[in-house]
């Protein structure tokens, strides 16, 4: 996060703005569209005929809020140094709206590009809402009144996100590619999700949302549309 008295956003970076350039987002959609007809050739390879099984396609979460509903304020190192979530209002906003908005279309389009009947969409985009990393409806574990992931009452309080890491990263247990993917609760919200999705084998999309509190399983409850 750069200083507030010269920001600098992400989303007019050099290294950014190409990949949301139209024929860019062409491109990864056909390759997405390609890794679901390789997927199919593979089964064909293997003796699979299209009516034995189901593909699922996924999309991605949204992990972090728009810039209105963090719990930490723009100014000061908090949003970072506390939350692990050091993203200007602006490009927040914008992840939302654009970077998140083109992928989970790029995979939607590829999807219904490759048109196949033994396909669905499974879409998590809104599966940690309420839950995303500094949202001002969750929580860390101590501004929660919270000493344990797993204690009851930590999936409806906590985030399901995991912190942008500095530092911390050097020396472990935390490795830098783990920055804003699903922690703990939102790894069994997934799992909930996509047995959910299974359906015993009689394979369904959908979209799928938090509903609050935890299943006999110990998962949080997760409605699929």
């Amino acid at each position: 996060m750069s200083p507030s008295w010269w920001r600098d956003y992400c989303q007019d970076d050099d290294s950014i703005t190409p990949t949301f350039q139209p024929g860019n987002v062409a491109a990864e959609t056909a390759n997405i569209k390609g890794s679901i007809f390789n997927v199919r050739q593979a089964m064909l390879n293997a003796g699979y005929a299209d009516s034995s099984y189901t593909i699922v396609v996924q999309t991605y979460w949204d992990p972090i809020p728009y810039g209105s509903q963090f719990r930490y304020d723009e100014t000061g190192w908090t949003r970072q140094s506390t939350g692990g979530c050091g993203v200007w209002n602006k490009d927040a906003d914008w992840a939302n709206n654009t970077a998140f908005a083109t992928i989970n279309s790029s995979v939607r389009d590829a999807f219904n590009q490759a048109g196949l009947a033994n396909s669905r969409l499974l879409d998590i985009s809104g599966i940690v809402n309420g839950h995303r990393l500094c949202e001002n409806t969750d929580g860390l574990l101590e501004e929660r009144g919270l000493t344990s992931w797993t204690q009851a009452g930590a999936a409806d309080n906590s985030e399901w996100i995991n912190q942008i890491r500095t530092t911390s990263t050097i020396t472990g247990p935390y490795q830098l590619q783990e920055d804003v993917h699903t922690n703990y609760w939102g790894q069994l919200a997934m799992r909930n999700c996509l047995r959910q999705a299974y359906n015993n084998g009689a394979v369904r999309g959908g979209s799928c949302y938090p509903s609050g509190g935890v299943d006999w399983q110990g998962e949080p409850n997760i409605a699929l549309y």
